[in-house]
């Protein structure tokens, strides 16, 4: 799940900046918000078009970190930092618990740059497997790749030929790492061999505008951001669609969950998987590209 242990700095590093409007307890405004993470009693999620990661917690929210050009999209734990997925300058820069940038990461082992690396998830071993998108097109050929950055800050190439890589989650629990083809409208399932090795997938399931409700209406609706509770549930962020879907173990949409931002990009799961937390925008062409983080009740969670 996407969670971190909260380093010890992080509560200080909340004072940083000023950071978005909040709104109610459950629902703060946000510029086009990404890839939230649980860091102890916070929320840390990435502002892509603001360029810079928030900390929400019970006193407000603040800039955790920020970098002109970023555009991040995920963050997640590193070491005894974090790394932040910088989409818009195909970097990966790496962070101490205080927020301060301590390396970028642009070429994997042999040398190739990785395209809009777009999410990000903890193994729980030191390392990270993320995605490396490609061009946001129909039209563009299937680039989109799944790397692995290893805890001695390596990156390896693991999978490619992906029509844009979108959401990442490893499923801890069942050593299974869960991706989102988003152009394909395809969740692949890769079991892990070894930390930082993957075996072949398979499709979980095969999304289509038939099996999404409101797709027709925007053509690049597909799987975004996803997540696992303690079940082995998978929630899926419906990009475009305005909603999330539950899909069971075995592929079957078990429920849907409509979101008011029709551009749902990610969510993740808190209080022992009783709250979600939903990110996701608006329809905008122009800045602030105007969006929210939503605490919501988990249908399936624990009651």
């Amino acid at each position: 799940m996407k969670r971190a242990l909260a380093p010890a700095l992080l509560l200080a590093a909340l004072a940083i900046a000023p950071a978005p409007e909040a709104q109610a307890r459950d629902r703060l405004k946000a510029s086009y918000p990404e890839g939230p993470i649980v860091a102890g009693s916070a929320v840390l999620f990435a502002e892509m078009h603001a360029d810079r990661i928030v900390a929400w917690g019970e006193e407000g929210a603040t800039t955790f970190y920020k970098s002109a050009g970023c555009g991040p999209t995920a963050i997640a734990p590193y070491g005894d930092g974090y790394a932040v997925l910088c989409h818009l300058t195909d970097e990966i820069h790496l962070l101490s618990a205080d927020s301060r940038r301590t390396q970028r990461l642009d070429r994997d082992t042999d040398g190739r740059e990785f395209l809009n690396p777009n999410d990000a998830s903890a193994d729980g071993q030191g390392g990270i497997y993320f995605s490396a998108a490609g061009m946001f097109s129909r039209m563009a050929p299937a680039e989109g790749a799944v790397l692995y950055l290893d805890p001695k800050g390596a990156v390896r190439r693991l999978a490619s030929g992906l029509h844009y890589a979108n959401g990442v989650h490893f499923d801890r629990a069942r050593r299974v790492l869960y991706v989102s083809e988003h152009l394909g409208g395809r969740i692949l399932a890769y079991p892990e061999t070894a930390p930082g090795r993957l075996g072949r997938p398979a499709v979980l399931i095969d999304l289509n505008k038939e099996t999404i409700k409101g797709a027709k209406d925007y053509a690049l609706t597909g799987p975004d951001g996803l997540e696992t509770d303690a079940d082995g549930n998978l929630y899926v962020a419906i990009y475009g669609a305005g909603a999330l879907l539950i899909v069971s173990p075995g592929g079957h949409i078990e429920r849907r969950i409509d979101i008011k931002e029709p551009l749902v990009t990610n969510i993740a799961l808190a209080d022992e998987d009783r709250t979600l937390i939903v990110t996701g925008s608006a329809f905008s062409r122009r800045k602030p590209f105007p969006g929210a983080v939503r605490k919501i009740a988990n249908p399936l969670g624990p009651q």
